[in-house]
């Protein structure tokens, strides 16, 4: 399973501009083991994360 690396405060980290390498659990990670992320409009894949066309997981800033 890709890790899931966290920041000083305990955020995930996520990556909005490199490619995904691998999937675990239905997310989408890049090289680095950051969850990528997208500013997309949603579309619900994997069990009801919301993923942008390109299928990365869409966050709400």
């Amino acid at each position: 399973m890709q890790p899931v690396k966290y920041d000083a405060d305990g955020r995930i980290v996520v990556n909005d501009t490199d490619a995904i390498v691998s999937w675990a659990n239905g997310l989408p990670f890049t090289a680095d083991g950051s969850l990528a992320v997208s500013g997309d409009l949603p579309v619900v894949v994997n069990g009801g994360v919301p993923a942008g066309a390109d299928g990365k997981v869409t966050v709400s800033a």
